[in-house]
C-alpha cells in the first residue's frame, strides 16, 4: 500500500514539473515574438513611364558602384538597397532623393535629340510608400514621364 501512495505521488510531482516547464517553454516564446529586435528596409526604383527607351548610368558614391541599365518603356530598375537594426517612424525617414554626391546620368537611346531634365533631388518627384512595424520598409520610386525629355 506504501508503495502505491509513493508511485502516484511521484506521477503527481512528475505532472507539475512537466506543467511548469511548458509554462516556461511557451513564455520563453511569447517574450521572443515580442522582443526588442527590429529592422529597416529602404529600396529606391526608378520607373519609365515615358513613351522612350533610356540608359541610366548610375554611380552610387557611398559603395562607389556603377550601374548602367537600359529601361523600355514600363520597365522598373532597383537601384539602392538597404537595411539596418531598428525600425523607423514615417515622420522619421530618410529622403527619397538621390544624394548629389550620387551621380546620374541618362540618355534616350529612342531618341538622341532629346535631353533628360527631370530632377532627381526633387523630393516631389519621387513616390514613397511606408511600412511601418517591427520590420518597417520605405520603397522610393522616380517615374520618368515624357515630359521630362525635350530637344
Amino acid at each position: 500500500m506504501l508503495k502505491k501512495q509513493g508511485v502516484g505521488r511521484l506521477k503527481h510531482e512528475n505532472k507539475i514539473i512537466m506543467k511548469k516547464l511548458a509554462t516556461f517553454i511557451i513564455g520563453f516564446c511569447i517574450l521572443q515574438s515580442f522582443s526588442c529586435e527590429t529592422d529597416h528596409y529602404s529600396e529606391k526604383y526608378l520607373l519609365n513611364l515615358s513613351d522612350h527607351t533610356i540608359k541610366v548610368d548610375y554611380l552610387e558614391s557611398y559603395y562607389y558602384e556603377v550601374s548602367t541599365v537600359e529601361l523600355l518603356p514600363e520597365d522598373s530598375v532597383l537601384i539602392h538597397q538597404s537595411s539596418y537594426w531598428g525600425s523607423e517612424e514615417e515622420q522619421n525617414l530618410s529622403s527619397c532623393i538621390i544624394l548629389e554626391s550620387d551621380s546620374v546620368s541618362v540618355a534616350n537611346i529612342s531618341d538622341s535629340t532629346l535631353y533628360f531634365t527631370g530632377d532627381f533631388t526633387n523630393e516631389n518627384r519621387w513616390h514613397s510608400e511606408f511600412t511601418a512595424g517591427r520590420s518597417s520598409s520605405q520603397t522610393c520610386t522616380f517615374a520618368f514621364v515624357n515630359n521630362d525629355f525635350i530637344e
